[in-house]
């Protein structure tokens, strides 16, 4: 069956170019359009807009429609915030992804609480929708949400905490949020350390921390203070002592041959790069818990 996107937009042209982008992007897929939010709880209920049925959760809807939503934050009679409130507490399982010309740390964060998939900025990059459409589709297709697997513990100013499945698309989305959180405050080159922190580190907790196991969770959060940025990823796993994690750069020969030799995917050069990348790496006592910091140039505090 070909996949499902509904783009939802007030703008005609803006839903047209979104309706295009993705059509030709995602060859064998479907695109529909609607308004508002109202129009487009229509098409995901499958009855007339102002029918009871679509103005209130029903727990017997059937199965939806779409496989992926785009949507704008700012439309009449029904914003795009309170269609994601409602898809978040309706239809946990499908993606969601928000594009909208307001970037402000608030609607990010609702937006994240609320379960988005993805944020894009207008005016947006082409390729940035489309890879978005992709990765959302296969995580869709692939991982079964159920209630509790994201849950925001805190989030405010400057910074955010939760908890997560231990599930690649989740380190995936923290990171996603994070970079947009930052963009504004902070410059290129930090970013990109603290994408490949993030996911490097978020690999280790749900691989070796949490052994894949479904019922073990991630424990995941940022703080933006005056002077540096400070990320924690943390698993429930039995830890380890990073004391003894091996020097790979000693003897790369000696060190893919003893990975190989215990099972591991060939690598092990992540944690020795985070800590070059970040100025501070610490780890707790049971070695589960990874604290991250970079200090903002000209910032570092005495």
């Amino acid at each position: 069956m070909a996949d499902r996107i509904l783009v939802v937009d007030d703008e005609p042209p803006i839903r047209r170019v979104l309706h295009d982008i993705l059509l030709t992007g995602s060859p064998g897929c479907e695109v529909d359009e609607a308004a508002n939010g109202i129009e487009a709880l229509a098409k995901i209920h499958g009855g007339p807009p102002d029918s009871p049925a679509c103005a209130t959760a029903d727990a017997d809807r059937g199965a939806c429609p779409y496989h992926l939503v785009f949507t704008d934050l700012s439309m009449p009679r029904m914003d795009g915030f309170e269609l994601l409130d409602m898809l978040h507490a309706e239809r946990p399982d499908l993606p969601v992804v928000v594009v909208t010309a307001y970037g402000g740390e608030d609607n990010i964060l609702h937006c994240f609480s609320r379960g988005a998939w993805d944020y894009i900025l207008k005016p947006f990059n082409i390729e940035h929708v489309r890879a978005a459409a992709r990765r959302a589709l296969v995580a869709g297709n692939q991982v079964r949400k159920r209630p509790g697997d994201l849950e925001v513990v805190s989030s405010g100013p400057g910074w955010l905490e939760l908890t997560a499945a231990s599930e690649l698309e989740y380190i995936l989305r923290f990171r996603k949020f994070t970079e947009m959180l930052l963009s504004a405050r902070v410059p290129a080159d930090v970013r990109e350390d603290l994408r490949f922190a993030i996911e490097e580190v978020g690999r280790n907790a749900m691989e070796w921390g949490n052994r894949y196991d479904p019922d073990k969770r991630l424990r995941l959060a940022y703080r933006l203070a005056d002077d540096r940025i400070v990320v924690r990823i943390g698993d429930e796993g039995e830890g380890f002592d990073p004391d003894g994690l091996p020097n790979p750069a000693a003897d790369p020969a000696a060190h893919v041959e003893r990975r190989l030799r215990e099972g591991k995917r060939v690598g092990g050069y992540g944690i020795h790069i985070v800590r070059k990348l970040m100025d501070e790496v610490t780890f707790s006592g049971k070695g589960n818990t990874v604290t991250m910091t970079k200090y903002l140039a000209g910032r570092r505090g005495g």
